[in-house]
């Protein structure tokens, strides 16, 4: 992602690349077992890479690749060709992709369209999916996109050598135990040379906060015990875990709390969706939680907030400057992210009654930067009016590392 959140798969990377010089619209093959229509997890998790790391306005072909058994007519072939085609169309249907945005494409050996009544029996055709996105919106450029490119939060990257264990132990005390030989390449092959694995961490609100995500699930608050986002290359290429083969993560309980869970992101337009995952904490004492997990990616341990989740909170803000309003809770690790409701007005809902929280927003007015910060109790139906003042970011960063 280059921003804060900037451990974006190098697939994607490329595929941006494409799009700047203005090449063809780029093709990436999905691989199926030999003679199947399944979806393997490797396979599936490079589906969720093409997709939400597509950039919007942009398209790219994905290649329906798979061994087919020679000694079969082509109108078997091409049945299981189609199935393999449904089989991918279906799975990304199933992850939100919208039907315009999708189409299925058969081609000849020269790679032309053909019809819905070619002979099917004379010639194996290849088939595809035509993916895009619709084009963005114009859009403000707000402030913590500036300050993600101005000062961007730096991974911890480990080189690990795959013929062995490995332990790793972060900046900020997250722990990552690797297996042997657990990574393979996109397309299947082993990754036999040393494994470069990444990884951001987020368990300060201030941190959380810069990098403008939130620790929701539903539209409901979280509080959250850390985030964590995970990446691996192997000579400049992504690699995936290979099943059955899985990472244990430790995030540190710094301030231990029951019930934590794991939770899954994706990115959306720009920031981390959560939904929760059925992997459950497996740690033996009170100062770790341990998840196993089974790809690379965001994770989000948490569990939602206890008490009345029934509090709105109405804020009123300058209507000249497009704001950033987070609501953070003061007695544990959660940000919350309010919706407009009109240029004017900022909602949030689902709160937690009789919590103290803060109310902060930023933004940049005539291209100087400002904040306000307001210490609240949350109540049934809370309205607030924000006043901005000039700061500059050493000035903001100070002050969000009070909140923590």
């Amino acid at each position: 992602m280059m921003r804060l959140k900037q451990l974006i798969p190098i697939l994607c990377l490329l595929f941006v690349t494409s799009f700047v010089n203005g090449q063809e619209v780029p093709k990436h093959n999905i691989y199926f077992g030999n003679d199947n229509a399944e979806l393997s997890a490797t396979v599936q998790q490079l589906l969720d890479t093409i997709y939400y790391n597509l950039p919007e306005g942009r398209q790219v072909l994905i290649g329906i690749i798979g061994e087919m058994d020679k000694s079969k007519s082509p109108l078997i072939n091409n049945q299981l060709g189609e199935a393999r085609m449904k089989t991918a169309y279906d799975y990304l249907m199933a992850k939100g992709v919208k039907e315009k945005d999708m189409t299925r494409l058969v081609k000849d050996k020269n790679n032309q369209n053909i019809g819905a009544n070619s002979d099917k029996t004379k010639e194996v055709f290849n088939y595809e999916l035509h993916l895009k996105k619709a084009p963005p919106k114009a859009k403000i450029v707000y402030w913590y996109k500036r300050l993600n490119q101005e000062y961007p939060k730096k991974p911890n990257c480990f080189i690990v050598n795959p013929n062995n264990v490995s332990n790793l132990t972060s900046y900020e005390g997250t722990i990552i135990s690797i297996p042997r030989y657990c990574f393979v390449y996109e397309t299947g092959e082993l990754a036999e040379n040393d494994i470069n694995i990444c990884f951001l961490e987020f368990y300060k609100k201030s941190d959380i906060l810069l990098a403008d995500m939130n620790t929701m699930n539903k539209g409901k608050a979280l509080q959250t015990g850390g985030i964590l986002n995970i990446s691996a290359t192997c000579n400049n290429r992504t690699v995936v875990l290979s099943p059955p083969n899985s990472i244990t993560i430790k995030f540190p309980a710094k301030k231990y709390v029951s019930g934590m869970k794991l939770y899954d992101g994706f990115e959306r337009g720009g920031t981390i969706s959560w939904q929760e995952s059925e992997i459950q904490n497996t740690a033996a004492n009170q100062l770790v939680y341990a998840f196993k997990i089974l790809k690379t990616g965001w994770y989000n341990c948490g569990t939602t907030v206890e008490g009345q989740n029934t509090g709105t909170l109405t804020v009123a803000v300058d209507s000249a400057y497009r704001q950033e309003v987070r609501l953070v809770l003061k007695d544990m690790n959660s940000v919350i992210s309010g919706t407009y409701i009109d240029g004017r007005t900022v909602q949030f809902n689902n709160l937690p009654i009789g919590q103290k929280a803060y109310i902060v927003s930023y933004c940049y007015r005539n291209d100087v930067p400002a904040y306000c910060a307001k210490e609240i109790t949350i109540s049934a139906n809370g309205k607030e009016t924000l006043d901005l003042q000039e700061t500059t970011y050493k000035d903001l960063q100070t002050y969000l590392g009070t909140l923590q």
